[in-house]
């Protein structure tokens, strides 16, 4: 079974990523919504795959949660998510380790095809 952890501080999309992914038998979805819960769920879960917002609402963020991810599960591939396009940032989180970088709103055709290249073929 392929953990995905869903890192997102809004609560609909958290939620319609969750509904989204609950359909696929193979995937067990672990939600967290702040650095600390993420933190949290990396070292219980060591999910195979990280959908991580870039922009949560307090300090650290996204790419500092990034930073920490890959010590403390460092096989986990993570995709940024954003409601901005930002070159820097997205060079800033292929450096960090950061698999893909997508942006809101999702389309769940595009989720689907990048979670399948990227993190899992099961999905």
């Amino acid at each position: 079974m392929t953990k995905l952890l869903i890192v997102e501080d809004e609560e609909p999309i958290r939620e319609m990523l969750k509904e989204f992914l609950k359909h696929y038998a193979d995937v067990k979805v672990i939600t967290a919504t702040d650095r600390r819960s993420a933190m949290v769920a990396l070292e219980e879960h060591q999910p195979e795959g990280m959908l991580l917002d870039v922009m949560l609402p307090s300090r650290p963020d996204g790419l500092e949660v990034l930073t920490t991810a890959r010590r403390v599960s460092p096989h986990t591939r993570t995709i940024m998510v954003t409601g901005t396009v930002d070159v820097d940032t997205m060079q800033c989180a292929r450096t960090l380790g950061a698999v893909d970088y997508i942006t809101k709103p999702l389309t769940l055709d595009y989720l689907e095809r990048t979670l399948k290249q990227k993190i899992a073929q099961c999905l």
